[in-house]
C-alpha cells in the first residue's frame, strides 16, 4: 500500500504510529523475519543481522515508501529502529506522538532554552559557581 496516503489519510495523532509500522515492516521483511517478530526499538539493526546490502535495500525500501532522498546509508546512521522512525518522521514533519508507548509525552524541560540563551560568560559563572557549591 502507500505509507504517505495512509500517513495523510491518518489523524495527527496516528501518523506517528502509521510510520513506526511501515518501518518495521520494511526492517521485518529485510532481515527475512517473520511479521509477527518482535523488534526492539532500541536494538541496533546490526545487532539484529543487517549487513551492508541489507541496509541499502532497506534504505530503496524507504526511500521508494516515502518518496524521501534517503542516503543509502540511513540504516547505520539511525542504527536502531527507534533511531531511524525518528529520523525519519522528522523529515516527514510528523510530530512525535505519544501513540508509540500510549504515554503521555513528558513535561517540557525548557533549561536547556535557558541555557542556550545564556552568553559564554554567562554559563561559565554559573558552572563556576556550581562547582564551588557542590564542593569541588
Amino acid at each position: 500500500g502507500d505509507v504517505r496516503a495512509a500517513l495523510a489519510a491518518a489523524d495527527p495523532e496516528g501518523r506517528r504510529g502509521v510510520l513506526d509500522e511501515f518501518v518495521r515492516e520494511q526492517i521485518i521483511r529485510v532481515l527475512g523475519l517473520d511479521a509477527g517478530a518482535a523488534l526492539d526499538p532500541l536494538q541496533g539493526l546490526s545487532d539484529v543481522g543487517m549487513d551492508s546490502l541489507m541496509a541499502v535495500e532497506l534504505s530503496n525500501r524507504l526511500r521508494a515508501g516515502l518518496a524521501l532522498d534517503l542516503a543509502s546509508t540511513i540504516a547505520f546512521e539511525y542504527p536502531t529502529f527507534r533511531d531511524l522512525s525518528d529520523h525519519l518522521a522528522g523529515e516527514l514533519d510528523i510530530a512525535s506522538a505519544p501513540a508509540r508507548s500510549g504515554a503521555p509525552a513528558p513535561p517540557r524541560d525548557d533549561r536547556a532554552a535557558d541555557v542556550l540563551a545564556l552568553s559564554d560568560d554567562e554559563v561559565a559563572a554559573r558552572l563556576l559557581r556550581e562547582l564551588d557549591d557542590s564542593g569541588y
